[in-house]
């Protein structure tokens, strides 16, 4: 079956809401045991000690962090403190990572003690559930090989839906063409895992990130061994594994010209989870138990195979994705594109490639961001303040990135006077005070509120105020999230040393009520669960 001719709706396939890089905010399942506590995923039950969101520790917690009770470090000799060598991760620091660990066998802080409890809590659940495969899906791409990979575009629907309260009559193209509606998620058609890979992709990299941290502060084998299964079951068991490209990415169905891939499908690994699973496999290289070189030697292949995809120029007429369209697109999709690139030839050893994506970094802040700090094309949004700040933080790891090969992006000013902080800072208002603390451009005019001539004329169009919540039953959710940028601000406070950044910091909740700048210090997508 392609994508004309399979369709269900999300009645038909109760599944967990599919965590998104593209169109929506993005959830990130460090806190997935709030997810599950939600009851997304029954297998992790909630605890009732409220010291957990607190700041304190549950029982035991000194053991599963390798500490005696004389705080000594009791952990796996393999993961030991002060003989452990710095991962070469791409966007965490390792030298960093390093440092943290010492302080949690001494015993560390209150904040890192919540922030370690709460990622133990998220790798537990991972512990029993997956793996996940691209042949898991029921239906097949164009190429009609299931190692592809398959998605539907998440902003188009049906010509006779009025969404999201009428979807219309999917994958019947007898009613006409599919349409864009900007910002409106096509739930019943793109998040269903049955019918596309995303939510296998996302959930697997989750898990394979979290897993290894856990594994490197705690020294507990289980935690790594499941990362390993899962890397190896999306990419380098035989039977199961995806083939290195993206040609079928985001399709759409019922186009006068087929499109059964497009370049965007891209952002759906590069949009923040493709360098998270770069530095969970660093962290798995260090020597986690059963992380063979062979494994090792298979994901650096898979990796390299995927970055030659990645910056080759397809066949325009092909109908399936063409990678150098991000490479050239000016706003959100081509900062992570230039941000995958440069985390891949950091885990590859490919200095030049890190050089050049570093340098289109400066470029990218020359054309988004003006002396006000503003993203004219990320306003022009139906979800400004969402995709203004997902660019921002494209570009934030970008600079972790380079910061670690001799380019500070921070310090980088164009010459209409706009820098990176600047566009971190321009976020402060909406986190302080919601909707009304947040400057759109000015309104568009009737008639010209599509994306395209919202970016042409510089105005921003009506906007978009509920989004679909987390699960299948939890509806819609308010569109605008205070939390989001918290640890933008977090990373423009200690890399630029922002005062207005820190302060926001300071006086701003965290996302899902712990903050995990504590042991993961980088630029995050991470929203609170719907409550």
């Amino acid at each position: 079956m392609d994508l004309n001719s399979c369709r269900v709706t999300a009645e038909t396939v109760q599944t967990p809401e599919t965590p998104s890089a593209h169109g929506r905010r993005t959830r990130r399942l460090f806190i997935f045991s709030s997810l599950l506590c939600l009851g997304l995923l029954p297998q992790l039950s909630c605890t009732s000690d409220d010291s957990v969101a607190a700041g304190g520790v549950d029982a035991g917690f000194d053991a599963r962090i390798g500490v005696d009770s004389g705080g000594n470090d009791a952990g796996n000799p393999g993961v030991d403190a002060g003989t452990l060598p710095a991962p070469k991760t791409t966007v965490l620091v390792g030298s960093t990572l390093v440092s943290l660990k010492k302080q949690l066998a001494s015993g560390g802080t209150a904040a890192q003690q919540a922030a370690l409890a709460r990622l133990l809590q998220a790798a537990d659940g991972f512990l029993s559930i997956g793996p996940w495969s691209v042949v898991d899906k029921q239906t097949t791409p164009r190429s009609n090989d299931k190692h592809d990979y398959m998605s539907q575009a998440p902003y188009w629907w049906p010509h006779n839906a009025h969404p999201p309260s009428d979807p219309g009559t999917p994958g019947d193209c007898n009613v006409g063409f599919y349409v864009q509606h900007d910002g409106i998620r096509n739930s019943g058609e793109i998040d269903p895992p049955v019918l596309t890979d995303r939510f296998g992709l996302h959930t697997m990299i989750d898990g394979v990130f979290v897993l290894a941290l856990a594994w490197f502060y705690t020294g507990d084998a289980r935690y790594a061994a499941r990362a390993e299964t899962f890397a190896r079951h999306w990419f380098l068991d035989r039977d199961t594994a995806m083939n290195p490209n993206m040609n079928f990415g985001q399709g759409i169905p019922c186009q006068p010209k087929p499109t059964f891939g497009r370049g965007t499908g891209i952002i759906e690994l590069s949009g923040g989870y493709l360098s998270d699973l770069l530095d969970g496999l660093a962290i798995l290289d260090l020597g986690a138990p059963g992380w063979t070189s062979t494994d090792q030697a298979g994901m650096r292949d898979w990796l390299s195979r995927f970055l030659t995809w990645l910056t080759a120029k397809q066949a325009a007429d092909a109908g399936w994705a063409d990678p150098s369209q991000e490479a050239t697109s000016q706003n959100n999709h081509q900062s992570w594109f230039d941000s995958s690139v440069a985390s891949l030839g950091a885990y590859l050893g490919q200095v030049d490639t890190v050089t050049a994506a570093a340098a289109d970094g400066k470029k990218l802040i020359d054309d988004q961001i003006d002396s006000n700090g503003a993203q004219y094309r990320e306003l022009a949004r139906t979800q400004a303040w969402h995709y203004s700040i997902y660019n921002a933080t494209a570009l934030c790891r970008l600079a972790e990135t380079a910061n670690q090969f001799g380019t500070n992006l921070w310090s980088y000013k164009n010459d209409g006077g706009g820098t990176l902080a600047l566009g971190m800072d321009f976020f402060v208002g909406g986190a302080e005070r919601g909707p009304n603390g947040f400057a759109l451009n000015p309104d568009c005019p009737d008639g010209s509120t599509t994306q395209s001539a919202a970016t042409a004329l510089k105005c921003s169009p009506p906007q978009v105020t509920t989004v679909p919540g987390d699960g299948p039953d939890a509806g819609y959710v308010p569109a605008f999230d205070q939390t989001e940028p918290f640890y933008e601000l977090h990373a423009t406070a200690s890399e630029a040393n922002d005062p207005t950044a820190n302060g926001a910091v300071r006086g701003s909740p965290a996302p899902g009520g712990v903050d995990m700048w504590p042991l993961i210090p980088s630029c995050r997508i991470v929203v609170a669960p719907a409550p």
